[in-house]
């Protein structure tokens, strides 16, 4: 049976709802575990895990901060990040706009993660691997580095290139820890319930869209 989102009195009533999350990624994402590579695999979707768990973090946001609104989604993923994957890890917390502009905005909206630079003339690129860190990196020119999840490496030849790798299986195991951390309470528990409902509020409404317009039905007789 699936937990319906609902108003609490009590944090602790939240449970039952994130149990539900927990077990949503473990049945339709675990499976996806050593199948997304960061490109075109048989069987395996690019950047499958990236995207779902931009999702699952966007939302988990909105239940955290209460900003549910459709213009608040960059900043509640951020906060997220920060306040709760940023004490499963704290890279999280570090790089949390860098890892919303490359692994949020590029998978979920352009399909691949963004390549970013600054106005110094610094780039950063991704590496998305299976597994756990550390990995080994092959630069394709005979270079070859230990990277470890979201920690920031340098080019060994190259001035001014940079790397976030991510290792997608730890996004799931940090996404799922990081439930679990906000069920058992984050903060001001007096301020999530407040959050939580306020989010409720407006994800159970309907919302407006006058672009949608009914089919002319034809007249039946009545009886």
């Amino acid at each position: 049976m699936v937990e319906k989102l609902h108003y609490i009195d009590r944090w602790l009533e939240s449970a039952g709802y994130l149990d539900m999350l927990i077990n949503t990624v473990k049945d339709d994402l675990f499976p996806l575990r050593g199948k997304d590579q960061g490109g075109c695999t048989d069987g395996g979707a690019p950047h499958a895990i990236s995207r779902e768990f931009s999702c699952y973090v966007d939302y988990l946001g909105a239940l955290y901060t209460g900003w549910a609104e459709w213009n608040k989604s960059s900043d509640r993923f951020a906060e997220y990040l920060k306040a709760v994957l940023g004490e499963i890890n704290k890279a999280y917390r570090q790089h949390a706009d860098l890892i919303r502009e490359m692994y949020r905005n590029g998978p979920v909206h352009e399909f691949d993660p963004k390549v970013v630079f600054n106005s110094s003339g610094d780039k950063c690129g991704w590496l998305a691997s299976v597994g756990t860190s550390p990995g080994c990196h092959d630069f394709g020119d005979g270079q070859k580095i230990q990277v470890y999840n979201l920690t920031i490496v340098a080019h060994p030849n190259i001035p001014k290139v940079y790397w976030l790798p991510v290792f997608t299986s730890e996004l799931l195991d940090d996404l799922i820890k990081s439930i679990n951390l906000f069920k058992n309470g984050v903060g001001d528990l007096t301020a999530r319930v407040i959050c939580w409902n306020r989010a409720v509020g407006i994800l159970n409404n309907p919302v407006r869209f006058n672009r949608f317009v009914p089919p002319k039905m034809p007249l039946r007789n009545s009886f």
